[in-house]
């Protein structure tokens, strides 16, 4: 069974205040999906330890990756499956730093791998200074490929650049503040129909990226073509951007 009902949201937020919690909108979870929750945030020094919890029945957590950049950008993200349809909430927590700008990206999928549903050796993260390009082979057909890239401002109140997404590939959603910037990028055809190595990329003039890419492995063979359903919310501390 291949990876279905794709439902993702972006959720920003600005905390100038040391340490800190963000929490997405409500998820309107099934039973047996598998949900994804990625943090992005800039500040001076990044560092710190990073948990999430979810409202409702509580949801076993796996982190997926954690990536940061010479003090000015830090991705991270979680997965874990849906005991049953519910409608819930995800915290990520900081437990220190100064939280300058930051935003979590929600992905929920039916039809996950039972019990690898993010291989592991189909994560993929790193760093640097301008565009991503990852290449995944997925596990199985109709799989789901993912990649989060964010940027760093070159000062406050700049936002870096636009993203542009790569051959074959469509942007899910771009989001721009004044501190950073994110994309979260698909295969133009989502799930994949078949294992044939697949190339994630995204093209901007970088400065400070922390990216991360990961296959949500489907239940069994089989493909199709699927567009995600989109929603989007924005916030700042400060008044609605």
């Amino acid at each position: 069974m291949p990876i279905s009902n794709i439902r993702t949201a972006v959720a920003g937020s600005s905390n100038n205040a040391f340490g800190g919690a963000i929490t997405t909108a409500a998820m309107a979870t099934l039973a047996d999906d598998i949900v994804v929750v990625a943090v992005v945030f800039t500040d001076a020094n990044p560092a710190g330890n990073l948990t999430i919890t979810n409202s409702g029945t509580a949801m076993t957590w796996t982190l997926i990756a954690d990536v940061a950049v010479n003090g000015f950008n830090r991705v991270a993200a979680w997965w874990a499956r849906s005991a049953g349809a519910e409608s819930r909430t995800a915290t990520v927590n900081w437990d220190s730093g100064q939280n300058l700008n930051w935003g979590l990206f929600t992905a929920l999928h039916a039809g996950g791998h039972a019990s690898a549903p993010v291989p592991l050796d189909k994560v993929y993260s790193g760093s640097g200074s301008t565009g991503v390009s990852q290449a995944i082979t997925p596990t199985s057909a109709g799989s789901a490929l993912w990649l989060l890239a964010a940027d760093a401002a070159t000062s406050a109140g700049t936002v870096p650049s636009t993203f542009a997404a790569g051959t074959n590939c469509a942007i899910e959603r771009a989001v721009a503040t004044d501190q950073w910037d994110a994309v979260l990028v698909r295969p133009a055809v989502q799930p994949r129909p078949d294992t044939s190595a697949f190339t994630l990329s995204e093209t901007h003039a970088g400065n400070a990226v922390a990216w991360l890419a990961f296959e949500v492995q489907s239940a069994a063979s089989g493909g199709g073509t699927l567009l995600p359903l989109l929603a989007m919310h924005h916030r700042k501390q400060q008044g609605i951007c």
